[in-house]
């Protein structure tokens, strides 16, 4: 088996910052018709707080689906808890994509682990494993797999970025 790497952040990603609306980390465009039925890809990721006000909470989530801008309407694949996080909480994600079928009413199956924004929170379980399989799922439009966050509270001092994010095809 060979891999073929699709994306690699080169640099840290642009924040998300002063709002309570979820949104993109990063995101993986895969182009109309690109799906193949069979086809296994690995994504990963990690996010860096960069700066938080006092004890406002971030939420992660993974997310799938035909919306480009907007993440919240796409399928959620994994959701964190909401945790007060601190400047400089790191958390991470793996997940594994297969494409059952495809066409109008495509098949895609994921499953991995996600890590809390604050992984060392007290009363919480730090890394949850995730499953999920949407159907129906139309893969000769173009689709979006999200990283993404957002905060209990808008203020300048919520920041959070992707600090890495990978997606590799194995072929």
């Amino acid at each position: 088996m060979a891999f073929r790497l699709l994306t690699a952040a080169t640099a840290q990603g642009t924040e998300v910052e002063a709002t309570a609306t979820e949104g993109s980390l990063a995101k993986h465009t895969f182009l109309a018709d690109s799906l193949q039925a069979g086809k296994v890809y690995i994504i990963t990721g990690s996010a860096l707080v960069v700066d938080q006000n006092g004890s406002d909470e971030q939420v992660l989530r993974l997310r799938f689906g035909a919306h480009a801008t907007l993440p919240a309407s796409n399928t959620a694949i994994a959701t964190t808890a909401s945790i007060a996080v601190a400047d400089g909480d790191v958390a991470t994600f793996i997940c594994y994509m297969t494409v059952r079928s495809v066409g109008s009413a495509g098949v895609i199956a994921f499953h991995g682990s996600i890590c809390q924004p604050d992984a060392e929170a007290v009363a919480t379980t730090p890394m949850f494993g995730f499953h999920q399989v949407i159907t129906a799922m139309d893969t000769t439009a173009a689709l979006y797999f999200d990283y993404s966050s957002d905060c209990d509270a808008a203020h300048a001092d919520n920041e959070i970025a992707a600090d890495s994010f990978v997606v590799i095809e194995a072929v």
